[in-house]
């Protein structure tokens, strides 16, 4: 042992045997402190324990006898290393031992002890060792705990001595600050949060007292991070310590920031709504909890006179007769938790109507009780009346005959009304160079088409046909004007089309009435001078009767004074025609009219026409004017004929028919029920079906010029209507034409339908 150790063990105070040895006041104490006392007689290795060193063991006096081997045995294992080298030097130099380490009791509960050795010298050698012995697992724990909290906590911790010297400082502000890691003892480094200076006339901190402040501080990186500190006085050692944690609240700092700055931007967008935004409670006034400046703007009234319904509610601004559609707008978006959008009308602070536009929802609470609406309302009555101009120019452009149409320079549909749609399509539709006009083609393609004179003059007029959507086709007078963009660019072409279809057709029919009118002053005339040709004709009929002629040639004597006297009759006509006064009116059996007209056409058609004539029996008699209905029958008789340049069948028919109201609907003054059909059918090439429409036309002909007049069909169709009748056709290529003369029964009572198609009876 070498001197100093021998001296250090010397001036230790001697501990006799009655230490172990005490009064009942010892045991107590150290039960009370869990302080246990042990002794080991180096001599003899005797090992004697107190009362509370047993009871730390969890052993009992009774049972157990320590000894050194099974008394190191109770350490944890890796402490007994540990412990036999702290009791082998204490005994070799006389250091004594102050140590911490875990050992494992009787019972098998581990436990934190502490364990003090020193020994005892006489002559120079070793003779006893003693020290104390305590069970420190509670602390351990609470320094585990807090050792486990102040590493793990999300905030920077430390204490700080009276001069401002950090004793301990937890690893986050160590990171923070980058400081070595916390080492036990004092530190020569500076609190990082000193107290603040006093300002001038400020109340004095008060180092006693829990203070709170939030301070930019610098870290390790350079990064500023705005801290909360809580600085408290600390129960140390040396009075005067202080205590701190300090959180990390950039973030919050951050979104506090950004808040202020949105309520900023908030207070102004709602001072510079051109509306009101608001807050109302779902009740029968709409009580207003919140309205922004715009309030005035929209009601003429101070947000403070709306709130709380402090002098007018918002329930009664609104007309009385808007006041049930707001109120079942809003009920319906309340059941389905939705947003409602709805126009109504308020009384202004100025005695005038004003119309709102407000949108808007319905605000739950967690449990699902409505708390209020919040939307925003804005004046709208300028756009209104502008909307209802709109809408009455939108309704003029509905209802318009005329077809306006605007197309981009790509030619696509930008707006339509009706009419034009039903040539052009709809918006959006690609319109071909055609369609626009037969000659419209892009610019320079044709210096003369009406797309590239509207671009270089900026309008063009014109006529052309179209042909719309469901196949009809009109004539149009066509107006182009060229639109500009804001820019002074060609943009789009705006044409506004007229159908002048009916406008021709009364020209057309104003220059035939011209015509027919010279005709009818000419017909006068030519009526004269046909009637002195006649009359010679007649009585030299009359004359070659008596001349003694053979049975063929007073046939042919009759046929003569008979055809002198139908041309005589057409001269009566003519002359009527001419003078504007109608023929004489007979009832006449049809078919004598009938078997004459085939007996002309017997006698005078070519031999390769085959004629069929059918002639129903017992028809009743007509009340017409033979001589204008044989001009009918013989003008589509003639029709027939011309029809069959190659020979062909010829067929004249007669028969009762009754015609029921849907049968002549289509007819001009026509009226249901019985009618004479005479038929005159041929087995031609048939009509055409681009012109069957046309066929009545007065002057309409496609006969070479010379061979037709173009007047027989129509004036076959208004002979027909002057007698309350009526013409109709069928004709289908290669199989011929049919057409049916009706004209009424003179006596429907009598008139009753054979059950069959008549007989065939020579003409």
């Amino acid at each position: 042992m070498t001197a100093p150790s021998q001296r250090a063990a010397a001036s230790l105070p001697a501990t006799p045997d009655s230490v172990l040895r005490s009064g009942d006041a010892l045991e107590e104490c150290q039960e009370v402190a869990r302080i246990g006392a042990w002794e080991l007689d180096l001599r003899t290795q005797r090992l004697r324990w107190s009362l509370e060193t047993y009871r730390i063991h969890e052993v009992s006096p009774e049972t157990y006898t320590p000894e050194l081997e099974s008394a190191i045995a109770f350490y944890a294992p890796e402490a007994i290393g540990k412990i036999r080298l702290a009791v082998s030097t204490a005994i070799a130099d006389g250091t004594p031992y102050d140590v911490e380490v875990p050992l494992v009791t009787a019972r098998g509960r581990r436990i934190w002890v502490r364990s003090r050795g020193r020994p005892e010298f006489r002559d120079g050698a070793a003779v006893r060792l003693y020290g104390s012995f305590q069970d420190i697992t509670d602390r351990r724990e609470m320094e585990h705990r807090h050792r486990a909290f102040m590493t793990n906590a999300p905030v920077l911790a430390w204490v700080a001595d009276p001069r401002g010297r950090l004793l301990y400082y937890n690893p986050p502000l160590a990171a923070f600050f980058g400081y070595p890691p916390n080492e036990s003892g004092r530190h020569d480094r500076p609190n990082p949060f000193p107290p603040a200076p006093e300002e001038p006339g400020a109340a004095p901190v008060n180092p006693a007292a829990t203070n709170h402040e939030v301070r930019l501080v610098a870290g390790a990186d350079g990064t500023r991070a705005h801290l909360l500190v809580c600085t408290f006085p600390v129960d140390g050692i040396d009075p005067g310590e202080v205590g701190g944690v300090a959180l990390d609240i950039t973030e919050q700092q951050r979104t506090l920031e950004e808040l202020q700055e949105s309520r900023r931007t908030l207070a102004t967008l709602l001072a510079n709504l051109p509306g009101m935004a608001y807050r109302c409670r779902y009740d029968k006034f709409w009580t207003m909890e919140f309205s922004s400046q715009g309030c005035r703007e929209v009601t003429g009234y101070d947000c403070g006179d709306l709130l709380h319904n402090r002098r007018h509610s918002f329930s009664s601004l609104i007309l009385p007769q808007d006041r049930r559609m707001v109120r079942e707008t809003v009920d319906a978006a309340v059941r389905t938790r939705g947003p409602f959008e709805l126009t109504y009308r308020i009384r202004h602070a100025d005695g005038g109507i004003r119309w709102l536009w407000e949108r808007g929802r319905p605000v739950f609470a967690p449990d699902g009780a409505i708390e209020a609406l919040e939307g925003f309302v804005t004046d709208v009555t300028s756009q209104h009346l502008d909307h209802q101009v709109l809408l009455a120019q939108a309704e003029l452009l509905e209802k318009a005959n005329d077809s306006i149409l605007v197309v981009d320079l790509r030619r696509r549909v930008r707006f339509c009304n009706p009419r034009a749609g039903r040539f052009f399509g709809p918006p959006g539709t690609a319109v071909a160079w055609k369609d626009l006009h037969p000659d419209a083609k892009p610019a320079g393609d044709n210096h003369f088409s009406p797309w590239s004179r509207t671009l270089a003059r900026g309008s063009w007029t014109g006529e052309c046909l179209r042909q719309s959507t469901e196949g009809a086709v009109s004539l149009f007078e066509s107006s182009w004007t060229l639109l500009r963009n804001t820019g002074d660019q060609p943009d789009a072409i705006l044409i506004i089309e007229t159908d002048i279809t009916d406008k021709k057709k009364l020209e057309t029919q104003i220059i035939q009435a011209q015509r027919l009118e010279s005709i009818g002053v000419m017909a006068g005339g030519i009526a004269h001078d046909l009637n002195n040709i006649l009359s010679p004709i007649l009585l030299a009929t009359d004359l070659l009767k008596t001349a003694g002629l053979s049975p063929k040639e007073e046939r042919l004597l009759d046929f003569i004074a008979k055809s002198a006297e139908r041309g005589g009759e057409v001269v009566r006509q003519v002359l009527a025609f001419a003078r504007g006064t109608g023929g004489r009116r007979t009832v006449s059996p049809p078919d004598s009219i009938l078997r004459e007209v085939a007996s002309i056409v017997r006698e005078t058609f070519p031999r390769n026409l085959r004629l069929e004539t059918t002639i129903e029996p017992a028809l009743p008699p007509i009340r017409a004017d033979l001589t204008q209905i044989h001009q009918v029958l013989l003008n589509l008789a003639v029709n027939a004929r011309d029809a069959m340049p190659d020979g062909g069948t010829l067929r004249l028919g007669l028969d009762l028919r009754r015609l029921s109201g849907d049968e002549v609907a289509g007819q001009e003054a026509v009226r249901p029920g019985s009618f004479v059909r005479f038929t005159v059918a041929d087995t031609g090439a048939g009509i055409r079906e681009e012109i069957q429409d046309k066929i009545f036309d007065p002057f309409f002909t496609t006969k070479e010029i010379g061979k037709g007049t173009g007047l027989g069909l129509a004036t076959a169709r208004t002979i027909a209507r002057n007698h309350s009748g009526f013409v109709d056709f069928q004709s289908c290529s290669s199989e011929g034409t049919v057409f049916h003369l009706y004209l009424p029964v003179h006596d429907t009572s009598k008139a009753t339908p054979a059950s069959s198609r008549g007989q065939s009876s020579p003409a």
